[in-house]
């Protein structure tokens, strides 16, 4: 039992991080913003990560992993591509990304529930997706407001690194539309 769960979490963990990479790639080639762009781009290098090493571990047991559901797929990029062509601009990709990270965390969490005789290290594997998907949460914080974009690499430019960044846009308001004000809340943040 052990190892039918074990491998069955982790083929769910080869799907949902397959169909994150391929949601960045879906609108890496719209996104206007340079830190939201690199901020995508070093989301989908751990995506990347975690899938090759979730692929080691199905090594392990013989398994070739799994695809995206492909109908899930299809109505990701239909989404995508309806909502782009209406409004072309970093709040909605950000839109999409933080709604495809929801719905993958949720599905995540829900196979790690149904699995629970898997093995602690594909359950480990689970959480460090689940982890990986709340990281793209953040993209909101840069793309629903061209002003935390300029904010948050005028504070990279300051010498903090873009974690300490993120850590500190987190929780201001993102109807602000004034960078040096945003910058204000982030360097108190920082300070304290």
């Amino acid at each position: 039992m052990i190892e039918k769960d074990t491998v069955r979490l982790l083929r769910e963990c080869d799907a949902g991080v397959k169909m994150g990479i391929k949601s960045i790639e879906d609108v890496l080639g719209y996104v206007q913003s340079d830190s939201l762009e690199k901020y995508l781009t070093d989301c989908k290098d751990e995506h990347e990560k975690l899938g090759k090493e979730i692929n080691e571990l199905l090594d392990k047991y013989h398994d070739d992993g799994k695809e995206p559901n492909p109908i899930a797929s299809g109505m990701s990029w239909l989404k995508t591509g309806v909502k782009l062509a209406f409004k072309e601009s970093d709040g909605t990709i950000a839109d999409l990304m933080t709604d495809g990270c929801n719905m993958g965390v949720k599905s995540l969490n829900k196979y790690l529930n149904q699995y629970k005789a898997a093995d602690e290290i594909s359950k480990d594997m689970a959480n460090d997706a689940i982890a990986t998907g709340d990281f793209s949460q953040t993209a909101a914080v840069y793309g629903k407001n061209s002003a935390f974009s300029e904010a948050s690499e005028a504070l990279t430019v300051l010498g903090y690194d873009k974690a300490t960044v993120q850590s500190a846009l987190k929780g201001i308001d993102p109807g602000i539309g004034d960078v040096s004000e945003i910058i204000k809340l982030a360097l108190k943040k920082l300070a304290r």
